[in-house]
């Protein structure tokens, strides 16, 4: 899996570089000239896309994932452009295979945050089952304290889920701690306050199998399903700009 995720990085650094070797082999005043629409049209995309995840951010408890919300700001505005050149006669085969490849990645990045949860929530149940049965461990002889059935464990740890979030940028979010308005790391205020919810009776909230790191996705699923997240993002975005230069 690791070989196939560095031939797929590979590809995209060679695809920017192909880009990129273009774009400086074009005259640059001219390229600006010719382009300047497409790269007005992109922009503007861009900056919409970050305005309103901002606005939803200060608004939302728990706003959509940043890429997955990108990922939908280039489909629909690709759906947007390529309906604009169906209108005027700038439509070509070209175009439609974008869109295609658009979809298809649209719908590879929806798979990809709905790992995201059901690999957070099988983590959060075993780590809520061997809590659970520590209660049981230290609870009094003679006690009637049973383990909670593996239905009410699931119910808890979507909840927590809810609560939490996940945490499979491959970057993390330690950076984030770094500026003034954050007094930590986000996702470990969230956990702390996910696992705080917790029924006393049933679970010791200061157990060592609900600490941060015990409820972290193991690094390698992490990093796997992290890095393609940001991946199906980044191709959406090339996949967009290919199409405006193809219905120019």
């Amino acid at each position: 899996m690791r070989s196939r995720r560095r031939l797929l990085l590979l590809l995209v650094i060679i695809l920017l570089m192909i880009v990129l070797g273009w774009i400086l082999y074009q005259d640059v005043g001219g390229f600006w000239s010719h382009n300047n629409l497409v790269i007005a049209h992109a922009g503007a995309v861009v900056v919409i896309a970050l305005f309103l995840w901002y606005l939803r951010s200060n608004v939302e408890l728990q706003p959509d994932p940043f890429f997955l919300n990108l990922t939908f700001f280039a489909f629909a505005a690709q759906c947007i452009r390529t309906v604009e050149a169906l209108q005027t006669g700038k439509a070509n085969r070209l175009l439609f295979i974008y869109f295609g490849a658009a979809l298809v990645l649209l719908g590879l990045e929806l798979v990809v945050i709905r790992k995201h949860g059901s690999l957070t929530i099988l983590q959060y149940e075993k780590q809520l089952k061997k809590a659970n049965l520590e209660v049981i461990a230290n609870a009094k002889e003679g006690s009637d304290e049973k383990a909670w059935p593996t239905g009410e464990i699931n119910r808890w740890a979507k909840l927590l889920v809810k609560i939490s979030g996940t945490d499979f940028l491959p970057g993390s979010l330690w950076l984030l701690a770094l500026a003034s308005m954050f007094e930590g790391e986000p996702k470990e205020k969230s956990k702390d306050e996910a696992v705080s919810i917790l029924p006393e009776a049933h679970f010791i909230r200061t157990s060592k199998h609900l600490e941060l790191g015990q409820l972290k996705v193991p690094d390698t699923e992490r990093r796997r399903y992290g890095f393609l997240y940001i991946l199906f993002a980044a191709l959406s975005w090339l996949v967009f700009v290919g199409a405006l230069f193809a219905s120019r």
